[in-house]
């Protein structure tokens, strides 16, 4: 039977910015255009992100304009770039004009997850591997009297370390560890307090020289997980670069340090997306690490919901607790591997089959993952993620891989050559 694809249109209320420029440096929320496609076809963000249209597709022109006229970019030319900041939750259809059947796509809008501030007992972070920070000798750029720097490597979530407010939100701090010996590790996990960075990056000491291993240009607060290459350093450093607070202050309830032999759980704390969901059971609930917690989705939309790992992994598996009153008929699992959607497994649901677990016949280097609820009368299954209109809910997404060597994303411009030269183990208090 032919598949039911029926896209749900919800009238922009609000697009804040349209720009079309000159080459950029591209952010995961991109669609690159090349060879007649987009590169991804769907792609979801968070209410107050943009998102980014590249033209290399050779000598064509190219256009964006979404399906109710909200938008329109005008001719992009090659190497030329166009991008829309959406403010609004929804589903926004868009395709280009001068290719109408070939290019089509849809921008999936989320409401903007709130940040879970640390509850007031203390909480352990991890305890499948030690904690080579616990305990360490902790340094600043500076700190207030009543949070030093050691209380971000105590072991406690009840206490923090706040650098002294600037009054600027930009204005950038640092917090240093000193591990005694070289380790290696290749986790880290931040815990943040009432004010976070929304804009930050993690640095090891190498030789001679600060070098970045792992960042997070779209911080939220709450706990983070950093998962990089393993190195071998004594010294790390959090250089943090956006408050939340607008006042250039960033608290840090913990920074934690590990060295993971096995695959971990990438999709832990990562962004979450979907069409829709019902109450609070947004999608975020669906990798927070709780099987009490679910993200249900609403009948008449679009079963789908996307994780964002920011990054390429390899992949090994997937692992998907399904809520046992809302099991789907069939489930697809779906790969973003930076080119284009994937279809990587479709299997039909037993009864019963509330943990699903899918192992790969290769590991896959992918960024970006969807999990797909389906009926049974869309076979066969179709190269790309698209619609289904039931009503399921998921407890807990889990995706297993490592990190890959692979240059950080994020820009180091920011900081001076002192900055990435000198340890700098003296701290200001006030």
């Amino acid at each position: 039977m032919a598949r039911r694809a029926a896209i749900l249109l919800v009238v922009v209320c609000a697009l804040l910015v349209l720009v079309q420029g000159g080459p950029a440096r591209a952010a995961y929320n991109a669609v690159d255009i090349y060879a007649l496609s987009y590169h991804p076809s769907l792609i979801a963000i968070n209410a107050g992100e943009s998102v980014s249209w590249y033209n290399f597709d050779g000598g064509r022109v190219h256009t964006i304009i979404s399906d109710t006229g909200a938008f329109y970019s005008g001719p992009i030319y090659p190497g030329r770039f166009f991008a829309v900041q959406f403010s609004t939750p929804g589903t926004y259809p868009y395709h280009d004009n001068l290719y109408p059947s070939i290019l089509r796509g849809v921008v999936i809008v989320n409401e903007r997850p709130q940040p879970t501030p640390p509850g007031p007992t203390p909480t352990p972070l991890i305890a499948s591997a030690p904690n080579l920070a616990l305990n360490r000798p902790a340094s600043a750029s500076d700190a207030l009297r009543a949070y030093p720097p050691s209380a971000a490597v105590d072991g406690r979530s009840d206490t923090a370390w706040a650098n002294i407010p600037s009054g600027s939100s930009g204005f950038a701090a640092w917090l240093q560890v000193d591990l005694g010996s070289e380790q290696t590790f290749n986790q880290a996990v931040i815990q943040w307090g009432a004010s976070y960075a929304e804009d930050y990056a993690l640095f090891a000491w190498l030789g001679n020289r600060w070098t970045p291993v792992a960042g997070n240009d779209h911080g939220n607060g709450g706990n983070d997980r950093l998962n990089f290459a393993p190195v071998r350093a004594r010294y790390v450093r959090l250089w943090t670069f956006q408050s939340s607070d607008l006042t250039g202050q960033y608290q840090v309830a913990e920074l934690a340090l590990y060295q993971q032999t096995e695959a971990v759980n990438l999709a832990l704390d990562r962004p979450a997306y979907s069409q829709g969901y019902e109450g609070n059971d947004i999608p975020a609930r669906a990798v927070d690490g709780d099987l009490a917690t679910q993200w249900t989705a609403p009948p008449g939309l679009p079963q789908l919901l996307a994780v964002n790992l920011q990054a390429p992994y390899a992949v090994e598996r997937v692992v998907v607790y399904w809520a046992p009153d809302h099991l789907p008929p069939a489930v697809s699992v779906y790969g973003y591997d930076n080119t284009r959607w994937n279809l990587i497994e479709r299997r039909l649901t037993a009864t019963n089959d509330v943990v699903q677990t899918f192992a790969f016949s290769q590991t896959l280097t992918l960024s970006q993952v969807s999990i797909q609820a389906e009926p049974v009368d869309t076979l066969p299954a179709p190269p790309d993620p698209l619609t289904a209109t039931l009503g399921v809910a998921v407890r807990e997404v889990e995706i297993y891989g490592r990190a890959l060597l692979f240059p950080p994303r994020f820009n180091t411009g920011r900081l001076g050559e002192t900055d990435l030269t000198d340890p700098g183990l003296t701290v200001g208090h006030r």
